[in-house]
């Protein structure tokens, strides 16, 4: 059998480490869910405000909080 001794104790300490700041960061990324939304609201803000800009007309009874 060729190869270091160690390896068989340091490849399942490092694989149990990125194992866990994976998980670690899926369980963050759910717990914080807002980030995406504030991102797109702010994405459809610019884009709006640049219409407006144009001088594009905004249709009558829209609501433009509502999305």
């Amino acid at each position: 059998m060729t190869g270091s001794a160690l390896a068989p104790v340091v490849i399942p300490i490092v694989a149990f480490v990125f194992l866990f700041l994976w998980i670690g960061m899926v369980y963050y990324a759910d717990a914080h869910p807002s980030a995406r939304g504030r991102a797109d609201r702010a994405a459809h803000e610019e884009r709006e405000a640049t219409a407006h800009e144009d001088g594009a007309q905004e249709r009558p009874g829209t609501d433009r909080r509502a999305a």
